[in-house]
């Protein structure tokens, strides 16, 4: 809007002014890429090179997203000092200009740049990672990245790979994946699990584990639903009274009457007065009536 008040004032043409067409997507998309600067300078593009001018065989390069912006930038700052000089263009220039300048400040006013650079240091590492396995510099950006941002599903995934040959450090991770998966779906969370059956299952919290004793239940997988529940039952919460209940209802189904029946004991004494309780009781005589028939049949 300078540039333009200066020609027209240069000119000694105040139409310049009031029939200037200065209204345009342009302006807007020139402030979009000003902030795109702010918040994605790390990003990069992926442009095809058309060999021997053949748009069919092209050569594909990625080149930083930064220095693109930049080039329109100059093109366009370029075309407003013409502009100002010469007559007959109508493009304004000067108002993509003017956007892009808006769109980097208003980028720093709202601080688009503080999650940039974090996003940044992730994109770093995985680059590096995806390089080379075990990088040091993809283990120490991760390690940055962590330190922020404690759930960081890229770099908790990292070192899950990472510490394949530590089972302590590896079980660290897995627990803490474990839970931002779940967070996100069960479904992941349940993949995850599957993918390391049984190992580290010790270490998962005992809500969690309920949970996925119940989801193998109904998928008639008694193995892993039987020790999902026996090791949510060792762990003390409001969930163990419910882990150990369907504990003995699969110990009972899979002919171990007498581990069902003495974890039923074990529900009554310590839960006492309580729905599970009484489930247990009931759970109890049905045993205790299985048992008699077995015992009646040998005879």
């Amino acid at each position: 809007m300078t540039l333009l008040i200066l020609k027209a004032n240069r000119l000694n043409s105040l139409s310049l002014l009031l029939n200037y067409h200065s209204l345009g997507a342009s302006g807007a998309v020139s402030g979009v890429m000003g902030s795109f600067i702010v918040r994605c300078y790390f990003a990069r593009l992926r442009l095809n090179i058309p060999i021997f001018m053949v748009p069919a065989i092209a050569n594909p390069v990625r080149v930083q997203a930064l220095i693109v912006v930049c080039l329109f930038f100059a093109l366009d700052l370029n075309g407003s000092v013409r502009k100002f000089i010469e007559e007959g263009c109508r493009i304004a220039h000067w108002a993509h200009v003017g956007g892009y300048l808006a769109g980097f400040i208003l980028g720093y006013v709202i601080k688009l740049h503080r999650p940039a650079a974090e996003e940044a240091v992730a994109q770093k590492a995985e680059r590096f990672s995806a390089e080379q396995e075990n990088d040091e510099r993809a283990t120490r950006l991760y390690k940055d990245v962590l330190e922020r941002h404690p759930e960081d599903e890229r770099a908790l995934w990292y070192f899950l790979r990472l510490y394949q040959y530590d089972p302590e450090k590896q079980e660290t991770i897995f627990v803490r994946l474990i839970q931002v998966l779940m967070r996100q779906g069960f479904k992941k969370a349940l993949g995850l699990l599957d993918d390391f059956f049984p190992k580290h299952i010790r270490s998962i919290p005992g809500d969690l584990l309920l949970r996925f004793g119940l989801h193998y239940i109904e998928n008639s997988d008694y193995f892993k639903a039987r020790l999902c529940f026996e090791m949510a039952s060792e762990k003390e919460g409001p969930w163990r009274a419910k882990a150990m209940l369907k504990l003995a209802e699969v110990l009972a189904f899979q002919g171990s009457e007498a581990l069902a029946g003495e974890v039923c004991s074990n529900i009554v004494s310590h839960f006492p007065e309580t729905p599970f309780s009484k489930e247990a009781l009931r759970l109890q005589k049905q045993i205790l009536k299985i048992q008699r028939n077995s015992g009646a049949e040998s005879l």
